[in-house]
């Protein structure tokens, strides 16, 4: 079982840039925009073994699809694009399509795992807040390091209840000159004088761009926590 998963684009900059590989049990995956997901993610470096229900559940939705042959549809105007190939038959839509169908299980299944296998990082970087919301920071986690940019460094603290915002804070000059590199026990406190008064029944969220390798490559990535 060959299975490739691909998403880019978007609207929103940093654009989506993630990237699933798949060989018998075992998977290679790159995020770059944690939001791609829901609940967001970390980005970075992920790799390890498939749960054996998840491999054969994969196995037969795979099957099914690459019988059905190939599936393309339009992505809407600025929307993510998503790649889907299974050896040598693809499937080409929106990031927000659900196409009935064959294709379907299979599609339905990659997108849960782009969040779900980020449970097995091997270079990756995390965003914390604080409970009481004065403080947040990036973490690694993995056992890998990771090649950071900081120049870009963006940090954005927003207040919310209920779904709506309370407060918005951006960082002045949050950026850093040149590169780092992050490795397992590294972390890095952001500025987050938010000044917010935090009342009971409302939470901090903390949005985080920055600059992240993938191997040579620079790519613009983004965390929330």
């Amino acid at each position: 079982m060959n299975i490739s998963y691909q998403r880019s684009g978007g609207r929103r900059p940093p654009r989506d840039n993630e990237s699933l590989q798949i060989t018998d049990a075992r998977f290679t995956m790159w995020r770059s925009v944690g939001a791609a997901t829901y609940p967001a993610t970390a980005i970075g470096h992920f790799a390890g073994t498939l749960p054996p229900d998840v491999r054969e559940a994969l196995g037969q939705e795979a099957a099914d699809a690459a019988g059905a042959g190939n599936l393309t549809l339009t992505p809407k105007p600025d929307g993510a694009l998503e790649t889907i190939t299974v050896d040598s038959v693809r499937a080409s839509l929106g990031a927000n399509d659900d196409p009935a169908g064959p294709w379907q299980p299979l599609i339905t299944h990659l997108r849960q795992l782009l969040g779900d296998l980020t449970a097995q990082p091997r270079a990756a970087i995390a965003a914390h807040v604080e409970p009481d919301g004065t403080s947040a920071r990036l973490v690694h986690l993995g056992t890998e390091p990771l090649r950071l940019d900081l120049t870009s460094l963006s940090v954005r603290a927003v207040l919310w209840q209920d779904y709506t915002t309370r407060g918005d804070w951006r960082a002045p000059n949050a950026g850093r000159p040149g590169e780092t590199t992050a490795a397992p026990g590294w972390s890095l406190g952001l500025p987050f004088d938010h000044g917010f008064t935090i009342p009971e029944g409302t939470g901090v969220r903390v949005y985080v761009t920055f600059g992240a390798f993938n191997d040579a490559v620079l790519v613009p990535v983004s965390v929330e926590g």
